[in-house]
């Protein structure tokens, strides 16, 4: 894959990467089994070889290395069976490169005296390192709620746990987004607690119905215009209210502008507002996770947080092509 990569085109990239992956490539384990060893903790995980093919799948065969090396730790102690036995780790780390998007690290380990502690160590060091682009991270937010189920004699589940519908890939979720007969259709609203601090709406005029016209917290017209740019900086943020305000007296000292300058300002930023609140909406449709590294794309951490007009239609441009790809 070319390094000269767009921001629109690195961002939707890297949205593809974090995907989940199928549900029947996800595994289970039982990590802790009741006394009576009928019921297990299950910790959801994927192979190697999934990782592997999604990186593949984006980058090629030769869009991206992972190289290991190996440091034994010996003279460990160890309780194997109902003895003490003197064995060894085998320390691996690996280092991943994906061509234009960087390198990470990460290790992993395994027993010297088990069978298949090599392959154990190479295969946690590739995945923590494949983490860090944000590959398969997902996963240890899906065993931060490890289920339990019935397992049998051997600790495999009975019946395979589900999934979360947020940890589905994104054609499973636009599937079961699709609108039954009866219901309402269209984008359904992002419940508020679900935001960060900074992107959550102004609870204290939930009850308040805005007048026509009216985009977000943009104030009535009976207020001063201070109070309007006052009630405007805390929606926009204030390095986008400053941006904006530099491009509009840019504007008018250079002719492009006319008429009312505090009006100009506020036309400006309805048109900002729009367009956040229209990120908004978004974020739910392409998933946090997608919507969540889109913005870390563009540098921007949060709704409030963008630096100029410029990079807000960027990162609008860019979750619209996610999103048509994702339905």
């Amino acid at each position: 894959m070319s390094t000269e990569l767009t921001p629109e085109r690195r961002a939707e990239v890297l949205a593809q990467l974090c995907d989940p992956f199928p549900a029947n490539e996800v595994l289970w384990r039982s990590v802790r089994l009741t006394k009576d060893k009928v019921s297990g903790e299950m910790a959801a995980y994927a192979k190697k070889r999934t990782y592997r093919d999604r990186l593949n799948q984006l980058f090629g065969t030769s869009g991206w290395t992972a190289t290991f090396s190996l440091q034994p730790v010996l003279h460990i102690p160890r309780t194997k069976g109902n003895q003490t036995i003197s064995t060894g780790k085998l320390a691996m780390t690996c280092t991943l490169s994906i061509d234009g998007f960087g390198t990470h690290e990460s290790t992993g380990e395994g027993w010297a005296d088990d069978d298949n502690g090599l392959t154990i160590a190479e295969s946690q060091s590739f995945l923590r390192a494949c983490a860090y682009f944000g590959l398969g991270s997902y996963i240890e937010v899906v065993n931060s709620n490890k289920p339990w189920v019935k397992v049998n004699q051997y600790g495999v589940p009975l019946k395979t746990p589900e999934l979360p519908s947020w940890a589905l890939p994104a054609g499973v979720k636009a599937l079961m987004r699709q609108p039954q007969a009866g219901t309402r259709q269209g984008p359904q609203p992002v419940p508020a607690q679900a935001l960060p601090q900074t992107q959550r709406p102004n609870t204290q005029q939930t009850n308040v119905t805005p007048k026509p016209g009216t985009v977000g917290n943009k104030p009535s017209s009976d207020q001063t215009i201070d109070q309007q740019f006052l009630c405007i900086r805390k929606e926009v943020g204030e390095t986008l209210f400053n941006s904006v305000v530099a491009h509009v007296t840019s504007y008018f000292d250079q002719g492009k502008y006319s008429g009312d300058k505090n009006a100009k300002a506020l036309e400006c930023f309805q048109r900002a507002q729009l367009h956040i609140q229209k990120l908004r909406d978004m974020s739910e449709r392409i998933g946090e996770t997608r919507f969540g590294v889109l913005l870390d794309e563009y540098t921007v951490p949060s709704l409030s947080a963008f630096t100029s007009i410029d990079q807000l239609m960027a990162v609008v441009r860019a979750a619209e092509n996610i999103a048509v790809k994702a339905a």
